[in-house]
C-alpha cells in the first residue's frame, strides 16, 4: 500500500510539474487574483432554506436543529438539517484576496481544506488547481504516507454512480497500477483495488476540474449533491465557471463546508507585461519592434479589446498567435466586439503553433490543413461523447456499429482470400486428397468465424503479455493429452510428434496470457497500442500457424503444412483482432479516411503525439486532453476544414 501511494505521488508530481512548465506556471505564474465569491452566505441560506437570515436568530435556529435532545434533530431529517446548515455557517469563515501563487499557503492554513474555484472562461481555473497540486506536493513538512492530490476532470461523471466508485474508476484509468488488488487478506479473490483502499483511507485529495463542462445543468446540480452526500468531509477542490455555479446555487445546491474563490480579470499592467514578454517569461523579438505598444495603449482605454484580453488564456493566445509572424497585433483594435476578438485569437492559435519555428518541424500547405482537420475531428468526437478524455481505444464510438462491421468483414474477406491463395502458390497444383480435406476444413472455419463472431459492440481495453505459471501447466497438460489421443488413433510415432509439438505450443501461448495494459504505472498511449498489437497477434499465430505446420509435417510434408499453417494462423488471428483495441483502431482509421472524416495523410497516434509535443494536447495517463477547453470548443464548432 505504501509503495502504491509513493508510486502515485511520484507520477503525479512528474506529470503535473511538466504541465505547470508548459502552462507558464513555473518558475512563477501570472499573479491572477482570487477573491471570496460574491455568492454570499446570506444569499445561499435564503436560497436553500427559503428564509432570510435574521441577525441574532440564525445561531438559535442552528442550536435548535443540532440539539441532541430535540427529536427533530434525529433521523434522516436531522441529518439533512445538519448538512443544509453546515455550509452557510462554516462558509462565513472567508478569507481575503489571494493570488495564484498563494493558494497553496491558504490551503495549508485552512482546517477543512475544501475549496471551490470560480471564474470566467479562460480565467485560469485549471491553472489554479495545477498550482495547488504542485504546492501540496512541495510542502516542506511533507512525509511519506501523506495524502496525494490527484487532478481529474468531472466531465464524464454520471452522478448516479457514487463518487467513491467513479473516483476509483478514474484513478485506475489515469494511474493504472492502482487497478491491482490490495490483497488485504491472504486467500481472498475479491479484495478491493489499491485505488479503492486509498480512497477509503483518505489518502487521495481529489482536485475536480470542469463542473461547467457537464452540458446538462440538472446533472451539474446532481454532481454537487453527490459530493455533499459521499464526500462531505473529504478535502477537495472543485472548479466551475461562475455563471454555471450560480445556476446550481439558485437550484439549492452548493458545495458544503467549502471556501469559494472567484478569479478576477487581469489588469492592464499584468496584460501588458505578459504581451511585452515580462520579467517572468522569455522576451521575444517582437518586443524590440514595439509591435504591441498600440494594443497596450488601447487596453488603457477600456472597451472590447480590454475585455477580451482580461484573462490569462486570451493574452497567451494573443502572444502565441503573433509571435514570430508578420501579422500585425494592431489588427485586433479594428475588431468591433469582444467575441470577434476572442474568435480571431482562437482561430489563429493552431496555425501559429504548427507553423512556429521550433525543434518540431513546421507544417505548411496541405500538411497544415491535414493537422487542422484532424484536430477538428478529435474536438467534435469529444463533444459528441460528452467528455474531455481522448482515448484511442474509444475512437470506434465515432462510427456506427453497423458501418464498422461492414469495413471489418470486407477487410477480412480481402486478406483471408489472399492468405488462402498463398496455399496454392506454395503447393503449386490443385489440392486433393487429405490436403483438400484440410483446405475445406480451414475454409469452413474461416467462414464460420466470419458469420458467427460478427462484430462485438464492446471493444476490449488494450492488452499486453503477462507470464502465467498456472496457464503454462494447464496448457501443457491439455497439449499432451491431445497427443495421446492422436497416438491411439493413428499410431504412437505420430502421437509423440503431435503431442510434443502441440503441448509445447499450447504451453507457450498459455503462459503468454494477455492482460489489460492499463495496469502499468508508466503506461502511455503509444505503449498501450504497441503492447496490444503484440499481445493479441503473436500467441494465436504461433499456435495455429507454426504448430499446425510442424504437427502436420509428418503426414503431409512440411511445405504444404506451413503453407496452410501460416496463412491460416494469420487470417484467423486477423479475424480475432476485430474485437481488440488495436485491431478496431485499424478499421476505424480506414473508415474515417474513406469517408473523409480524416485526411489520408493523417495517422492517428502520430498526430496526437505531435499535438502533445506542441502543447495543443496534454497526456494524462493513457489518454489525451485538449490543454485549453476554449480551443476544443472553438474547433468543435468550426465547419469542415477544406
Amino acid at each position: 500500500m505504501v509503495r502504491a501511494l509513493q508510486s502515485l505521488e511520484f507520477q503525479v508530481r512528474d506529470d503535473w510539474r511538466k504541465e505547470a512548465r508548459d502552462r507558464g506556471l513555473a518558475p512563477a505564474p501570472i499573479r491572477v487574483r482570487l477573491t471570496p465569491s460574491a455568492v454570499t452566505v446570506d444569499d445561499r441560506r435564503e436560497q436553500s432554506t427559503g428564509q432570510p437570515d435574521v441577525p441574532g436568530v440564525s445561531w438559535l435556529r442552528t442550536f435548535n436543529r443540532l440539539n441532541p435532545f430535540d427529536k427533530g434533530a434525529t433521523g434522516s431529517r436531522g441529518q439533512r438539517d445538519l448538512h443544509s446548515l453546515a455550509a452557510p455557517i462554516i462558509d462565513a469563515r472567508t478569507g481575503g484576496t489571494v493570488t495564484i501563487d498563494e493558494i497553496g499557503e491558504e490551503w495549508r492554513r485552512d482546517c477543512r481544506k475544501r475549496f471551490v474555484i470560480l471564474g470566467a472562461p479562460g480565467s485560469g481555473k485549471t491553472s489554479v488547481l495545477v498550482n495547488l497540486l504542485c504546492d501540496i506536493l512541495s510542502e516542506p513538512d511533507r512525509t511519506a504516507g501523506d495524502p496525494v492530490p490527484v487532478l481529474v476532470t468531472v466531465t464524464g461523471w454520471d452522478p448516479n454512480t457514487p463518487f467513491p466508485d467513479w473516483l476509483e474508476a478514474r484513478l485506475k484509468q489515469d494511474y493504472p497500477h492502482l487497478a491491482q488488488r490490495s490483497h488485504q487478506e491472504r486467500g481472498r479473490r475479491n479484495d478491493p483495488s489499491l485505488a479503492a483502499v486509498l480512497i477509503a483511507t483518505g489518502k487521495i485529495i481529489p482536485l475536480l476540474d470542469g463542473l461547467d463542462e457537464i452540458a446538462d445543468q440538472d446533472r451539474q446540480s446532481r454532481v454537487i449533491a453527490e459530493l455533499n452526500k459521499a464526500a462531505y468531509d473529504v478535502p477537495l477542490a472543485l472548479t466551475c465557471r461562475t455563471t454555471e455555479y450560480r445556476v446550481a446555487v439558485n437550484r439549492g445546491e452548493f458545495t458544503h463546508d467549502a471556501k469559494e474563490y472567484e478569479l478576477q480579470p487581469l489588469d492592464v499592467r499584468q496584460a501588458a507585461a505578459y504581451l511585452r514578454g515580462g520579467e517572468r517569461t522569455p522576451a521575444s523579438a517582437d518586443v524590440a519592434a514595439g509591435r504591441w505598444e498600440s494594443v497596450i495603449s488601447e487596453l488603457g482605454r477600456g472597451g472590447p479589446l480590454a475585455e477580451a484580453l482580461s484573462t490569462p488564456l486570451m493574452v497567451y493566445l494573443a502572444r502565441t498567435a503573433y509571435e514570430g509572424t508578420h501579422a500585425r497585433p494592431s489588427e485586433l483594435i479594428e475588431l468591433p466586439t469582444r467575441k470577434a476578438i476572442e474568435q480571431r485569437l482562437a482561430a489563429a492559435y493552431l496555425p501559429a503553433v504548427y507553423q512556429r519555428t521550433t525543434r518540431h518541424r513546421q507544417l505548411h500547405g496541405r500538411r497544415l490543413d491535414d493537422a487542422m482537420a484532424a484536430m477538428q475531428f478529435f474536438a467534435r468526437h469529444l463533444r459528441d461523447q460528452g467528455t474531455t478524455d481522448l482515448a484511442w481505444w474509444e475512437l470506434h464510438r465515432a462510427i456506427h456499429p453497423a458501418r464498422l462491421k461492414i469495413i471489418q468483414n470486407l477487410w477480412f474477406v480481402l486478406i483471408g482470400g489472399l492468405m488462402c491463395g498463398l496455399v496454392y502458390v506454395f503447393w503449386g497444383e490443385p489440392v486433393t486428397g487429405f490436403a483438400g480435406v484440410l483446405a475445406g476444413i480451414y475454409t469452413g472455419v474461416l467462414a464460420a468465424a466470419l458469420v458467427f463472431r460478427g462484430t462485438s459492440r464492446t471493444v476490449e481495453t488494450p492488452r499486453s503479455f503477462q507470464f502465467s505459471q498456472r496457464g503454462l501447466i494447464v496448457a501443457l497438460t491439455l497439449g499432451l493429452a491431445f497427443g495421446l489421443a492422436v497416438g491411439f488413433a493413428v499410431g504412437p510415432a505420430t502421437g509423440i510428434i503431435v503431442g510434443s509439438v502441440v503441448g509445447l505450443g499450447f504451453g507457450a501461448t498459455g503462459s503468454l496470457r494477455t492482460r489489460s495494459d492499463l495496469r502499468n504505472s508508466t503506461v502511455g498511449p503509444r505503449r498501450t497500442l504497441r503492447s496490444d498489437q503484440i499481445g493479441v497477434l503473436i500467441p494465436d499465430w504461433l499456435l495455429i500457424g507454426i504448430l499446425s505446420g510442424l504437427a502436420g509435417g509428418h503426414a503431409l510434408g512440411f511445405a504444404v503444412s506451413f503453407a496452410f499453417g501460416f496463412p491460416g494462423g494469420f487470417a484467423y488471428r486477423l479475424r480475432g483482432r476485430f474485437g481488440t483495441a488495436s485491431g478496431t483502431l485499424m478499421h476505424v482509421s480506414l473508415w474515417l479516411r474513406l469517408t473523409g472524416s480524416l485526411p489520408w495523410g493523417v495517422r492517428i497516434l502520430p498526430a496526437l503525439e505531435d499535438a502533445k509535443r506542441r502543447h495543443v494536447l496534454r497526456q494524462v495517463g493513457a489518454v489525451y486532453q485538449f490543454r485549453h477547453l476554449t480551443i476544443q470548443e472553438h474547433l468543435a464548432q468550426q465547419p469542415d476544414h477544406p
